[in-house]
C-alpha cells in the first residue's frame, strides 16, 4: 500500500508541477524586448519591410529610401512621447538573384529627423541589383518610405510592419 500511496504523492507533485510551469510560462518566455545590464541599450525596436528594391547601378533604375523618427519633436504638447527618443536605423537587404545580404546603418535620428538617401549611397552599390529590405530603428517610432524610379517615371509605398510571406520580384 506504501508504493501506492507514493505513486499518489508522485502524480499530484507533476500536476502541481506542470500547472505552475502553465501559469509562469509566459513571464519566461516573453516576447518583448529585454535590456540586461546595460544603461544604453534601447527597450523597443520598431521594423518595417521594404518589399521592393531594384537598381541598375548606373541610375537609369533607382530606389530611394526615406527613414523617419516619427517621434514628435521634444516640447509639443499633447502628443505622445517614447521612452527611447533617438538612435540609429539599421538596414539589412537580401539580394533576389543570388541572396546577397548587405548592411548599412544611418546616423542617430533624433525626433522628427529623418534621413534620404538612394540604395546605391546606402550601400555604395554600383551594379545591377534586385530584392528586399528590412528596417529596423533603435527606438520607439520608426516610419519609411519607399520610391522606385526609372527615367521620368517613378512610384512609391510605405513600408510595412507586415513580414508575412516572401515578396515576388
Amino acid at each position: 500500500m506504501k508504493g501506492v500511496e507514493n505513486m499518489k504523492k508522485s502524480i499530484w507533485l507533476f500536476l502541481i508541477g506542470l500547472i505552475f510551469l502553465a501559469l509562469t510560462l509566459n513571464a519566461v518566455g516573453q516576447t518583448g524586448a529585454v535590456t540586461v545590464s546595460s544603461a544604453v541599450a534601447t527597450t523597443s525596436h520598431q521594423a518595417l519591410k521594404a518589399a521592393y528594391v531594384n537598381t541598375t547601378g548606373d541610375g537609369s533604375v533607382w530606389t530611394g529610401i526615406v527613414l523617419s523618427n516619427s517621434l514628435p519633436a521634444l516640447g509639443l504638447i499633447g502628443m505622445p512621447a517614447g521612452l527611447d527618443t533617438e538612435g540609429t536605423v539599421t538596414l539589412t537587404c537580401y539580394g533576389a538573384a543570388d541572396g546577397a545580404v548587405v548592411t548599412a546603418e544611418t546616423d542617430v535620428l533624433a525626433p522628427g529627423e529623418s534621413v534620404i538617401m538612394t540604395f546605391d549611397e546606402l550601400f555604395g552599390n554600383t551594379e545591377e541589383w534586385r530584392g528586399y529590405c528590412f528596417a529596423v530603428g533603435n527606438f520607439d517610432a520608426l516610419s519609411g518610405l519607399v520610391i522606385v524610379g526609372y527615367g521620368e517615371a517613378w512610384y512609391g509605398y510605405q513600408m510595412t510592419t507586415e513580414f508575412i510571406g516572401v515578396p515576388i520580384m
